[in-house]
């Protein structure tokens, strides 16, 4: 047994030399990955990630008697829960095929492998290995200002807002492949050791992913009324909304760099922005301006609560 000393490096953290003659023994060269297992007053040093030991769990769902917003979440629930096979059967299956289907053809990496006229059976290829959460966070935050920009299309072409309904999709279909991600993240070290995150950060992560999704709804919500405004009301709200959006993208900003300084100020500003909203309420009574107007509030909410991750979850 070697005794070496923690040597303070930076402001929080405490580093040990690992001996040399096991970097020798693993032929390892400075910029090499190790992986860490925490293992109570013990760490445990590898040298390659341990592969994942996949259970192949089975899940039956019976849908007779069911409503079909039940049905959709019993299946959502085992996607999340990382079951291998889903059967989904019973004798009322023909009047809740379509349901069921689309469901499936909406969760990633979940694939309809039989079909009968009283079972469907769909069966899981997601890999955790190759998945990359950080990507899938960036990807879901291109597709919202992407959104962003056709919900202001869409005031003078209202056809555009079907662009942003199918959008929205894409955005519901990711968020739940994060959530399945933190959620076997948070039981299997494996896992969390490929996405590259540490475990309080799956806390970070799940509650921005959240936000993120509802913050594609009420795009959505806004895009669906906004060409029914009249024209002077039209420009005043598009001049109000682009502040949303720069609201938004101050504040993912503020999220990839950990910056105090930008939530602060979009802390600030939100203030300002929802002071104009309801002045506008005040002069509009007219109740399509109301109902788009709460979804904009509810927007301005969600982007200062991702300003309450980067501060209370950095």
């Amino acid at each position: 047994m070697e005794i070496r000393k923690l040597v303070k490096s930076g402001n929080s953290s405490l580093v040990v030399a690992i001996p040399r003659i096991w970097i020798k023994r693993n032929k390892l060269k400075p910029g090499n990955r190790v992986y860490i297992d925490d293992d109570k007053n013990k760490l445990i040093l590898h040298t390659e990630l341990k592969k994942r030991k996949t259970e192949k769990k089975e899940k039956v769902i019976n849908v007779d008697g069911k409503r079909e917003k039940t049905i959709w979440a019993d299946i959502v629930t085992a996607y999340l829960d990382d079951y291998y096979h889903l059967i989904i059967k019973g004798k009322e299956l023909k009047k809740h095929r379509i349901l069921v289907k689309k469901t499936i053809y909406e969760l990633v990496a979940l694939e309809l492998v039989d079909e009968s006229s009283e079972r469907i059976i769909a069966k899981s290829f997601l890999n955790f290995e190759d998945a990359e959460l950080k990507l899938l966070i960036r990807r879901v935050d291109n597709i919202l200002r992407s959104m962003f920009i056709d919900c202001k299309e869409s005031a003078h072409n209202a056809e555009l807002f079907l662009t942003v309904k199918d959008t929205d999709r894409e955005v519901n279909r990711l968020s739940l492949l994060i959530l399945k991600l933190l959620k076997v993240a948070y039981l299997d070290k494996s896992v969390l050791a490929s996405l590259e995150i540490s475990e309080s950060e799956i806390i970070k992560y799940w509650d921005l992913n959240l936000h993120l999704e509802k913050i594609g709804d009420r795009i959505k919500n806004v895009a669906e009324l906004i060409h029914k405004l009249k024209s002077k009301k039209k420009k005043d709200f598009l001049k109000f909304f682009s502040k949303v959006e720069k609201m938004y993208l101050d504040i993912m900003k503020s999220f990839y760099t950990s910056s105090f300084a930008l939530t602060d100020e979009v802390y600030n500003k939100r203030i300002s922005v929802v002071g104009e909203l309801k002045e506008y309420i005040q002069k509009n009574k007219d109740p399509i301006y109301s109902q788009i107007a709460i979804n904009a509030f509810n927007l301005t909410t969600h982007i200062t609560d991702i300003g309450r991750v980067v501060r209370f979850m950095s």
